[in-house]
């Protein structure tokens, strides 16, 4: 299926955990963070493989926006393996423009990825994780989703409406043992922020009351601990310092 390097088969004691979007910035933080516990990794990626000279890492060619390459990538998992533990959904993309601007494409391509990719990426695997006796599935969401953000209506939109999915899944898969959380991992310097002018960057810091952004790497140390928590589901967590107002009745 894909021309980069993969691991034969796992250890069947091992755990096993599918990252989407694995080339980003926050996902080979999640990946390396896992293969560090000797987690057998599925490195989803789309575009460019990641290079990884890791035994417990094994490159997945998958592009969740193609109902086609997810169910390619789901048949060569559960071919070659017999379990899964988890699903990170850190593939994701963003195009910020004003709604006056904004095209149709804009808005269909940032829903695809974002929010219909990662609930075509669950439907495929679910089989897996049901057979695999539960486990967890994690949704990497945005602060926009809770207070919204000019120029982002698509993105805030998509990442919305994934809060809502997490806790209708946690609900419907709670049987299944099978735990839905969301993380807001915050603003982290990617690829994703790289455009923004040094201006914006120093107002996104001023937001935070600590006054300095998350690590990608503390994301994926508090991802580790919450795949391997068993009884946490339907929430949402902010891994930075920004505050909402309450608003009084």
């Amino acid at each position: 299926m894909n021309d980069a390097p993969t691991t034969s088969g796992c250890d069947p004691a091992r755990p096993t955990y599918l990252v989407t979007g694995s080339a980003g910035t926050l996902g080979q933080a999640i990946v390396q963070a896992f293969a560090d516990r000797d987690w057998h990794v599925l490195a989803g990626w789309h575009t460019t493989p990641p290079v990884w000279a890791l035994p417990q890492v094994s490159p997945v060619a998958l592009d969740i926006s193609s109902a086609q390459a997810v169910e390619r990538a789901y048949t060569e998992v559960a071919t070659r393996y017999d379990r899964l533990d988890g699903i990170v959904h850190a593939a994701g993309i963003a195009r910020d423009i004003g709604i006056a601007r904004m095209t149709v494409e804009d808005w269909d391509q940032v829903l695809k990825v974002n929010l219909t990719g990662t609930l075509r990426c669950t439907r495929a695997f679910l089989p897996l994780l049901q057979k695999s006796g539960g486990g967890h599935i994690v949704h990497l969401g945005s602060f926009s989703a809770k207070t919204g953000r000019s120029g982002q209506t698509n993105y805030t939109t998509a990442k919305a409406a994934l809060a809502g999915m997490t806790e209708a899944l946690a609900a419907e898969l709670g049987p299944d043992n099978i735990r839905v959380n969301t993380v807001l991992p915050g603003f982290i310097e990617s690829a994703m922020t790289q455009h923004l002018h040094a201006d914006s960057v120093e107002q996104q810091r001023a937001r935070h009351v600590l006054g300095r952004f998350t690590t990608v790497q503390e994301i994926a140390r508090f991802l580790v601990f919450l795949v391997e928590s068993q009884h946490i589901s339907g929430q949402t967590f902010q891994l930075d310092s920004r505050l909402t107002a309450v608003i009084s009745p």
